[in-house]
């Protein structure tokens, strides 16, 4: 029949096309292989200190964070300071001489009581 023939013909024709096509595309493909490879390690950017340790986001933070053993001493003396303030200090045996009154004069804001319920 003749309708056979020209479907038959028909078919062929797409299958050579197909083929024709991939063909084509494998030569594209390894054509970009070889640039690659040709390219080598030109191709591969510079990667900066964040990246290489894959730290991610991470917030800023304080210098003396980093060194605990200087964190402590440094919340240490503020801690000091504070109990300076609440606390008079006692010269142990040194003698005291005779009262001469407040240096800079009485603060009337001040209070260093303890409450007694």
């Amino acid at each position: 029949m003749v309708g056979d023939s020209l479907y038959e013909g028909q078919k062929e024709r797409l299958r050579e096309k197909k083929a024709a096509r991939k063909e084509v595309e494998k030569e594209i493909k390894m054509g970009r292989e070889q640039d690659v490879k040709r390219m080598g390690e030109a191709i591969q950017r510079n990667i900066n200190y964040d990246i290489m340790k894959a730290k991610g986001i991470v917030r800023k933070r304080k210098k003396e964070d980093k060194n605990p053993r200087v964190k402590k001493r440094h919340q240490y003396d503020k801690l000091v300071k504070k109990h300076k303030t609440r606390v008079q200090e006692y010269a142990d045996g040194k003698p005291q001489g005779v009262y001469t009154g407040e240096k800079s004069g009485l603060r009337a804001g001040v209070k260093k009581s303890t409450k007694l319920h």
